[in-house]
């Protein structure tokens, strides 16, 4: 191996190195603890579900024109697995995005107020290419937002 293989096998490494930290620190960023993918989706499982729309969703093009994505529909019906994959798929392609479930952002919004960081929490919010808002379903809900939910 001469000098300029071995220089460019480490430039190689050093900008894989730079783009794997990038993508962690974006995704912790993003707030996404679980990875989905509509690779693993089992259209299968809910025959119903507008798969072409989902695949056109996919392409992202929706955050580029800045328009908005609501899902709607019964628990169990893919919503949230179609809704971290779409942030997976945007965190891999560069944007800049934002999960969170609906009590997360309440009790940020709380926090941010004691703390007097609302304006902070602003910036972040509107500064996000993607903002997901996840419903908050009896399960994942803490305890007092559970209980004092009329839907629970």
């Amino acid at each position: 191996m001469d000098f300029l293989e071995a220089f460019s096998y480490l430039i190689q490494d050093e900008l894989d190195r730079r783009h794997s930290r990038c993508w962690s620190a974006a995704t912790r960023f993003s707030g996404l603890t679980e990875h989905k993918d509509l690779k693993a989706f089992d259209w299968t499982y809910n025959p119903t579900l507008p798969k072409r729309p989902i695949l056109e969703l996919a392409t992202l093009k929706f955050v580029d024109a800045r328009e908005d994505a609501l899902f709607i529909g019964k628990p169990g019906t893919g919503k949230s697995h179609v809704a971290k994959a779409l942030v997976l798929l945007a965190v891999n392609r560069g944007y800049k995005v934002l999960y969170r479930e609906a009590h997360q952002l309440i009790e940020d919004l709380h926090e941010a107020r004691a703390l007097g960081e609302l304006r902070k929490l602003r910036a972040q919010l509107t500064g996000a290419q993607l903002l997901v808002i996840a419903t908050c379903s009896c399960a994942s809900c803490p305890a007092v937002l559970a209980t004092s939910s009329p839907t629970c």
